[in-house]
């Protein structure tokens, strides 16, 4: 084979791959995504065309009236290693001052960072530890937030499968003021 010839099959090649990988294969993820396009563009939550929030990302709310996702940021750290450790315990002791209770009766995902920062989920149990001071900000009963907490508490996939899960972002948006605007004063959320 003559090298004008192995370099036109290469040349040919590199453009079929080009056309797939960079035009067609593109174009198809995208069509896909039109089928549920609110998914596909994030689930922006919108009020009088301003942005409140995103579904599924936490909304960095940090008033003593909204329930707050778990603390940002993990590291590298071996889960036996002092740094983290004593950056665990500060959380606890921080979230148990918050919320009035024994460091105890704090659950780990209170104070296990979040890989990406950006989680809105939270245990059940993390967010009836919060219902009371809630309940009392925003002049609700204790019943009142807990109806509001059950209404975006995802259970077990299949009932075997995963964790139930409150999302705090739509629990914090069925809240008295839970529909302001993310630019009015939603700061991200910094635990400990």
């Amino acid at each position: 084979m003559s090298l004008l010839r192995a370099t036109g099959r290469g040349f040919l090649a590199m453009l079929i791959a080009t056309l797939c990988l960079g035009c067609v294969y593109p174009a198809g993820v995208w069509a896909i995504s039109r089928i549920t396009p609110a998914s596909a563009n994030g689930h922006i939550l919108t009020d009088d065309s301003c942005i409140i929030a995103a579904r599924g990302l936490a909304d960095g709310r940090t008033g003593e009236q909204w329930f707050h996702s778990r603390p940002e940021g993990m590291s590298n750290l071996s889960p036996k290693n002092p740094e983290l450790l004593t950056e665990q315990e500060q959380r606890r002791m921080d979230i148990a001052h918050r919320e009035q209770v024994n460091p105890e009766q704090v659950p780990e995902d209170a104070i296990s960072g979040s890989a990406s920062g950006v989680d809105d989920g939270i245990s059940p149990a993390y967010a009836e530890l919060q219902v009371p001071r809630v309940a009392r900000e925003n002049g609700l009963s204790e019943q009142e937030v807990r109806e509001i907490v059950s209404r975006h508490t995802t259970q077990r996939g299949l009932g075997i499968l995963g964790n139930p899960v409150v999302h705090v972002t739509d629990v914090n948006m069925d809240l008295p003021g839970g529909h302001q605007c993310a630019e009015e004063g939603v700061e991200p959320q910094k635990v400990g």
